[in-house]
């Protein structure tokens, strides 16, 4: 994690937001912000505290740092019902046969938000 983080601190428009619960991490997102939008690096939350809307927290805390940004993320079949619930509109990148198909996802945030 020391890793991680040195990494956002050093690259430009980066930014590392980390979620606690009782003293212990439990999530958290990297982000880079760029006049494009904001792109979602990484998300994770620990699979014992997922479906509890940690995740859900993390994504509304990168759009309020960057109100009025396109938001994007790439990521796997798995996540992608996640980010369309989130008012995410997803489409294929990749769809080969026996393999995982991979999602651009893209939510244009409100200033409002």
């Amino acid at each position: 994690m020391a890793r991680v983080r040195q990494g956002y601190r050093e690259e430009l428009g980066c930014g590392l937001i980390a979620a606690g619960l009782d003293g212990c991490l439990v999530g958290a997102i990297g982000y880079r912000d760029s006049a494009g939008g904001v792109e979602v690096k990484h998300l994770a939350v620990r699979p014992d505290k997922r479906h509890s809307g940690i995740a859900r927290a993390l994504i509304q805390g990168v759009i309020a740092t960057s109100p009025g940004k396109e938001l994007f993320a790439e990521t796997h079949d798995g996540a992608v019902g996640f980010y369309n619930r989130l008012g995410f509109h997803s489409e294929p990148l990749t769809r080969n046969p026996g393999t995982e198909t991979r999602w651009k996802c893209r939510r244009q945030t409100n200033v409002e938000e």
